[in-house]
């Protein structure tokens, strides 16, 4: 068993964050649980803002834009959310806002967001042993995370800082150990239903790791996620991520 103080999911769609917290190992909300991303630009764009100080720079409001209706399609579909890209870390924010930017949408987005992108910060500064958890829908290049992980080595020199990357729809299944800290699984399956709702054997490794308990856990659960809870299988999401990938046709 592995233990860390700090678990973050990277985002690349929400399966990491929901794998994470089926095991009871996502403690407090961080600002990359549910965002999408469609290829490599958002870890490419977080390398450069942690090396110059910049996380705040990501989703402002000037930067946001409505999806167009191919990008619709590329990203998973949420009917009761307003949908936007941020065209400046290239971050999709499928599952935040419930209002319009121009209906005042902005506003709670950007106070949650940034305390996320605040709390992120000082609990890599307070952490020493952290895992940055990275799942894609996409073949990925590896090396937007190995640069961001030189960034990051170079920025905290005493931490052992770790990357699992889970990489659905590949052209092959394998396991590449890029080097001692980044694990690549790779998997040509698509992802289904279990992997937003429940889990699948391709999530084995995380229970191979637990919390240190060094960081205190946060009271972080929106209403809507208590209610996904509470309400457990999910039936309603469940029947959605259905209609979007055609299981049980």
């Amino acid at each position: 068993m592995k233990e860390y103080d700090l678990i973050c999911s990277l985002g690349g769609n929400c399966s990491a964050a929901h794998n994470l917290r089926f095991r009871n190992l996502r403690k407090f909300s961080l600002p990359f649980d549910w965002c999408y991303m469609v290829d490599e630009t958002p870890i490419f764009k977080l390398a450069e803002c942690f090396q110059s100080n910049s996380l705040l720079k990501i989703a402002c409001k000037n930067n946001l834009l409505p999806l167009t209706d191919e990008e619709e399609r590329s990203v998973m579909f949420h009917s009761d959310t307003v949908h936007y890209k941020d065209q400046y870390s290239g971050f999709y924010f499928v599952n935040h806002f419930h209002k319009t930017l121009q209906d005042g949408g902005y506003e709670d987005f950007r106070k949650s967001f940034e305390t996320r992108l605040l709390r992120l910060a000082e609990y890599i500064e307070k952490s020493r042993n952290i895992l940055f958890v990275l799942a894609t829908a996409f073949e990925f290049d590896v090396s937007a995370v190995l640069q961001l992980q030189q960034v990051l080595i170079q920025k905290y020199p005493e931490k052992n800082i770790d990357f699992y990357i889970i990489m659905f729809n590949s052209s092959d299944d394998k396991t590449i150990n890029e080097n001692p800290s980044l694990v690549v699984n790779k998997y040509k399956r698509k992802q289904n239903v279990y992997d937003f709702s429940k889990t699948n054997f391709e999530w084995h490794f995380l229970d191979d790791i637990e919390n240190s308990k060094l960081l205190p856990s946060g009271n972080y659960l929106s209403a809507l996620e208590k209610l996904f809870i509470k309400t457990c299988p999910f039936k309603k999401f469940r029947k959605e991520l259905r209609k979007i990938y055609g299981i049980g046709r």
